[in-house]
């Protein structure tokens, strides 16, 4: 039976769709959330590990208020609890086949060009202009893949591979150079920012920011709701869901992962530009582990190495039962995250003495409301495709950190898009 319409549906009930709905709400507006999963948070994913007490976060996890003004509103506005992660101070960097211990991530011959490296990268994240469309910032040479650009500065084959780990959670062929450029251009062009983002986290947990926005939604949820029609008419937007409800509403918006974008039938179709993102798909296919590890260096390690295992590895926290809580990114097809002999030995290369005695993680890529991690775009995505992901289409509007400017890896760009789109419903009556 056809639910009574409303002011606007809102698909996806990640940070991006839940502010909507609160915004909207506040505003007086009627609204209905349609969430596919069985829980609301999207990819923000907070959960335990099996056997144990402790939580850990499966999706967003860090963040830098200081860089990230939306979010640091949110924080107060809830008063949430942040707390500094325990990385651990013995740095080892595989370089070469070598693993290197200290600060140095590169040998020391290889500094000048480490520096060189860096030096080039935030100056071209100085010609980016944050918020104004791609095609019109005339940086088409930085759309190119994060190989082809690290080979043109002709560093040494040291630093060139210690660049190419950069990009932990996607191939550096398949990877534009723009993702890694306009992240030091979010972090104020400064290396050091950008290298310490991921310091701060919430204390209980992205949990506690899901549950206080969502405490104060006051709109229509619906949970395991999954959408597969979305049609326009001149007068309403009418949605149907997979168990064969539908929705009707004056505006929509659609605040899910663009790689689950294809999977939805639209009526009329979406643009071109859209429907060539939502077919060739983002590359972000990183995977993050969780890892409860023993005789461990007490120091912890903080590891990084491009190649076949884990690429990027850090203490979480120490456990109280004993052992470290470690957490782990690889991607790119580089490791097998389902057998627990090939995460060892990956752990392995940066703690050779080291046990895993439990892993946690969630397949984003085989999700099949993500289909992948943060958005990670195609050379050539940016400026030729990226700034019509956010461009609305008559009634639909379009959310979600994946269609923000910048903002793609960090929860920031959830709420960033979710204001411009709440502040477009409610400019138009």
């Amino acid at each position: 039976m056809p639910v009574p319409r409303q002011d606007t549906i809102v698909i996806g009930g990640g940070l991006a769709g839940l502010v909507i709905a609160r915004e909207l709400c506040a505003a007086g507006r009627l609204v209905t959330v349609l969430e596919a999963r069985s829980r609301l948070g999207g990819r923000a994913y907070y959960d335990s590990i099996e056997g144990t007490d402790e939580y850990v976060e499966l999706g967003g996890n860090w963040f830098d208020p200081s860089y990230q003004p939306l979010l640091a509103a949110e924080i107060d506005r809830y008063g949430l609890k942040i707390v500094h992660g325990d990385p651990g101070t013995d740095q080892r960097t595989v370089i070469g086949g070598r693993v290197l211990h200290g600060q140095l991530p590169v040998p020391y011959e290889d500094i000048v060009y480490l520096e060189r490296g860096v030096w080039e990268c935030l100056a071209a994240s100085r010609r980016i202009n944050y918020g104004q469309p791609w095609e019109e910032q005339g940086v088409d040479d930085l759309d190119v893949s994060w190989a082809d650009y690290v080979r043109s500065l002709r560093l040494s084959p040291a630093v060139e591979e210690y660049m190419m780990t950069w990009t932990s959670a996607s191939n550096p062929e398949e990877t534009s150079a723009l993702n890694i450029i306009v992240l030091f251009a979010t972090f104020g062009h400064s290396a050091w920012a950008a290298y310490n983002s991921m310091e701060l986290k919430f204390a209980e947990g992205t949990a506690s920011l899901v549950d206080a926005i969502t405490a104060e939604v006051r709109a229509e949820v619906h949970l395991d709701t999954a959408v597969t029609h979305v049609e326009q008419t001149a007068e309403e937007v009418i949605v149907t869901t997979a168990d064969g409800r539908t929705f009707k509403a004056t505006n929509a918006v659609l605040a899910t992962p663009v790689n689950t974008w294809a999977d939805v039938t639209f009526t009329p179709p979406l643009s071109k530009d859209k429907q060539e993102v939502a077919r060739s798909k983002h590359v972000g296919t990183g995977q993050k582990i969780w890892m409860q590890l023993t005789d461990t260096p007490e120091g912890g390690v903080f590891g990084w190495g491009f190649g076949k295992g884990v690429n990027w590895l850090m203490r979480d926290r120490k456990l109280p039962e004993g052992g470290d809580l470690y957490v782990g990114f690889t991607g790119g097809g580089r490791l097998d995250t389902s057998d627990h002999d090939s995460i060892r030995e990956a752990v392995r290369v940066f703690a050779p003495e080291a046990e895993v005695t439990r892993v946690r993680e969630h397949d984003w890529l085989a999700d099949e409301y993500s289909k992948g991690v943060w958005a990670v775009y195609r050379p050539g995505h940016f400026t030729r495709l990226h700034s019509a992901l956010s461009q609305p289409e008559d009634r639909l509007q379009f959310a979600g950190s994946d269609v923000s400017f910048g903002q793609q890896l960090w929860m920031e760009g959830a709420f960033e898009t979710a204001f411009r789109v709440t502040d477009d419903l409610l400019g138009r009556g």
